[in-house]
């Protein structure tokens, strides 16, 4: 496996919780949107920072840089917001704001551990009751790598976070105009 340099640029931009209000705001259930809002707040450095992808592999050229992980998951919330509209008559408004709330989530722990350590993550950090309260939307983001991954998606909406994901790591395949490999990267 090849390993991408990236440069941290001087100027840093630093993401945070608050660069998500956007997204935030479209989680219909309130309680949802909080727990969400507050899991974001407690995610690890590496999630504000990191490229989304390090070997340069898998994604649009923007996200295998600094702040590409945030960049990644805003991307993946719009593609996300799609399929919840798509599916709303299957899903309705609860179980849509679990699925907004997973995509939110689902790289959290990527890079800082597994996406299938997400629950002892937030449970060492937030507490037991914390991880416990949304158990649905747990298992979506521990199975949002679909085949890649040690959990396989098994439900529509486990399918629906693996499909958001999955499609926004490859936008660029549908816009050829966007770079996808000037620094040496393989696709």
């Amino acid at each position: 496996m090849v390993t991408v340099e990236y440069e941290k640029p001087t100027e840093l931009k630093r993401y945070s919780a608050s660069d998500f209000e956007k997204e935030l705001l479209k989680i219909p259930d309130e309680e949802v949107r909080m727990w969400t809002k507050t899991a974001l707040e407690n995610a690890p450095d590496s999630f504000w920072g990191d490229p989304a992808s390090k070997s340069g592999r898998y994604h649009p050229i923007d996200e295998c840089a600094w702040g590409g992980r945030v960049i990644h998951t805003k991307r993946a919330f719009c593609v996300m917001e799609i399929l919840v509209d798509s599916e709303r008559d299957k899903l309705g408004d609860c179980i849509g704001s679990f699925c907004l709330s997973a995509i939110l989530l689902h790289d959290v722990c990527s890079g800082h551990t597994h996406p299938e350590d997400v629950y002892p993550y937030y449970r060492d950090k937030l507490g037991q009751e914390f991880v416990d309260k949304y158990p649905i939307i747990m298992n979506m983001v521990k199975s949002h790598m679909g085949r890649w991954g040690k959990q396989r998606p098994r439900t529509l909406e486990e399918c629906l976070v693996h499909y958001a994901d999955n499609v926004a790591s490859k936008l660029h395949l549908m816009r050829p105009e966007v770079p996808y490999d000037t620094r040496g990267c393989k696709p």
